[in-house]
């Protein structure tokens, strides 16, 4: 069976004996290391099939002044130097996004076989990420109208983005929405199942598309109301945060697909023998949990992950 209908299948709930993997990214110091290429696209294109993913993910190509689509600075590490605007009535007046292009997208669907999801942050992470942090949390509690007014200007945009994604050829969605850490949820569920999921709702009733919802963390508290949004699956199902996958598909339901599981650990951990036995364990739960995609809870093959160990997982799921 083809990845794009593997993976299809999956995430329209299909039970299948079909082991399927992948991950969001692969950083290019480890693809390099991994194809022995050097040019950034060729090094990606090929880890991933060195590896046998069946899917990949790409995010909105970034611009040449290093801010993204929301006016948000890129550090080039993980995470943004500032907020891009100085309060909740700054943004709920002047919000504007430019520059949604996914030409590295296209390029996943028109020189490879495999499943392209276009990753997207969801009104939460987005909101969260154009405010001063702190000042965001404060403001859910002492500005609630106007953060109401916030993300479903938000999620306006964001369901924008997706159709240019889906324009490119995107093969479904992943929405970026960490909304969770190890303990539990940032913010009270209250707050989220008001004011978030919602959104989350108008997203996927807006596309024929399957979009998955990631985040790290312990989601325990919010995953039946989750279950009821319209996603077709759910990633991260973060192992060290309380969460593994025989507890998510009790949450969830039969039908949603769960993806990740593998926890980045176990590469530093585990040798040989024994880093198979923890894939093969992976593999017999989500047997047991179908439908699931086997991958990292990170959703990241990073550039500090031992080369030969990522071979040797990835080879060992078949």
């Amino acid at each position: 069976m083809k990845s794009v209908e593997l993976i299809s299948k999956k995430l329209s709930g299909i039970k299948l004996e079909h082991k399927a993997k992948g991950e969001f990214f692969i950083e290019k110091g480890i693809a390099g290391k991994l194809s022995g290429h050097e040019d950034s696209w060729q090094a990606k294109r090929a880890s991933a099939e060195l590896l046998g993913f069946d899917y990949i993910a790409e995010g909105i190509d970034k611009s040449h002044d290093k801010r993204d689509h929301w006016g948000r600075s890129d550090s080039e590490r993980r995470g943004y130097e500032r907020s891009a605007y100085d309060s909740i009535e700054v943004l709920c007046k002047d919000l504007k996004v430019d520059h949604v292009k996914f030409h590295g997208l296209s390029k996943w669907k028109k020189e490879t076989d495999i499943f392209a999801f276009a990753l997207i942050d969801g009104p939460f992470q987005t909101l969260s990420s154009l405010l001063d942090y702190n000042y965001f949390l404060m403001s859910l509690i002492q500005k609630p109208d106007l953060i109401e007014k916030g993300v479903e200007l938000i999620t306006k945009e964001i369901i924008n983005i997706i159709s240019t994604a889906v324009a490119s050829g995107a093969d479904g969605i992943i929405l970026g929405e960490d909304i969770a850490y190890t303990k539990g949820l940032i913010v009270s569920p209250k707050i989220i199942r008001e004011v978030f999921l919602p959104r989350i709702q108008e997203i996927t009733a807006s596309i024929d598309k399957p979009v998955v919802f990631h985040s790290d963390g312990n989601l325990m508290d919010i995953l039946p109301d989750l279950a009821k949004t319209g996603i077709s699956g759910i990633h991260s199902i973060e192992e060290n945060s309380g969460m593994d996958l025989k507890k998510a598909r009790e949450a969830v339901g039969d039908n949603i697909c769960l993806m990740g599981g593998f926890d980045l650990s176990n590469f530093y951990e585990y040798d040989g023998e024994e880093l198979i036995s923890k894939v093969r364990d992976m593999l017999a739960l989500g047997q047991d949990c179908e439908p699931y995609i086997f991958g990292t809870s990170a959703g990241i093959i990073d550039d500090n992950l031992p080369l030969e160990k990522i071979k040797l997982v990835y080879q060992a799921v078949g």
